[in-house]
């Protein structure tokens, strides 16, 4: 017990060593957890702006492989604004959905446009919009189905559109088309985060994917020539697309080293045609 008892206790400088030594650790320790935090967090903003990326060129090889099917002459099947950044407006046609207007069609906003009762009318259905391409004119126009009759026992079909006001008046010659028209294009109206879009047959604009900062294409011809616009005579074999998107949060360490502090990726693809005529 004596011996116990002679034993001193911790000095002041022992214990400001330890203190000193456990704040050290603590330190360390902290840092290291916010970098690998930091870390996870950059790793997740880049993996969904290359998903989005990924998701961006999927959606317009789908659409652009259909270009051009079962349309009319001069109607563009590949239109773009050269712009920065660019626009695109593809146009296409489902199987048995172009049908030729028939020679009984009366020239009256009120009735309906008549065909052939040889004409196959399975890609159309009431409450479905089409597109009614005026071949003297060379334009087109949107309306809806409100009532299909097969056969009105005089020999031909009738395609009903009540309540809709045609630019034009229906003529033997026109086509009626179950068609699709998609146009993307990049809403920069918040320069932070822009928003690359999809507007199908005439509707509203939707927002396909976030953070894509940058939107460009160029068309390879048949005679191999490069051009940044299609015209109605050209025949495009290959379309390159250039997406560049930018991460949604801003990295510390790279807000120090450029302009905004986000990462950029840009991935690019040639997507082949397989209808060339349009």
């Amino acid at each position: 017990m004596k011996k116990l008892k002679s034993h001193n206790g911790f000095t002041l400088v022992e214990v400001l060593i330890a203190i000193l030594l456990t704040g050290v650790l603590t330190t360390a320790t902290l840092q290291f957890y916010v970098s690998e935090h930091n870390n996870m967090l950059v790793q997740h903003d880049v993996s969904d702006m290359q998903q989005n990326l990924r998701a961006c060129i999927q959606e317009l090889t789908s659409t652009l492989r259909n270009a051009g099917s079962n349309l009319p002459n001069n109607l563009l099947s590949i239109e773009s604004n050269d712009g920065n950044p660019d626009s695109l407006v593809i146009r296409y046609s489902y199987m048995n959905g172009s049908i030729d207007v028939g020679e009984q069609t009366q020239v009256l906003q009120t009735s309906p446009i008549h065909f052939n009762t040889s004409d196959n009318l399975s890609a159309f259905s009431a409450g479905m919009t089409v597109f009614l391409w005026h071949q003297n004119t060379n334009s087109g126009e949107w309306l809806t189905i409100t009532q299909i009759v097969p056969d009105n026992g005089a020999g031909w079909q009738e395609v009903y559109h009540q309540g809709q006001t045609l630019q034009f008046d229906p003529m033997p010659g026109d086509k009626l088309l179950a068609m699709e028209e998609v146009t993307y294009f990049i809403n920069s109206a918040d320069t932070a985060n822009p928003l690359f879009m999809k507007m199908s047959n005439g509707g509203l604009p939707q927002i396909y994917a976030e953070n894509i900062d940058d939107f460009q294409l160029l068309y390879t011809l048949s005679d191999n020539s490069v051009v940044s616009t299609v015209a109605v005579t050209d025949t495009v074999h290959v379309v390159n697309v250039n997406l560049t998107a930018h991460t949604a949060n801003v990295d510390i360490k790279l807000a120090k080293r450029s302009n905004d502090g986000r990462r950029r990726r840009t991935l690019s693809t040639d997507i082949l045609i397989r209808n060339n005529r349009f």
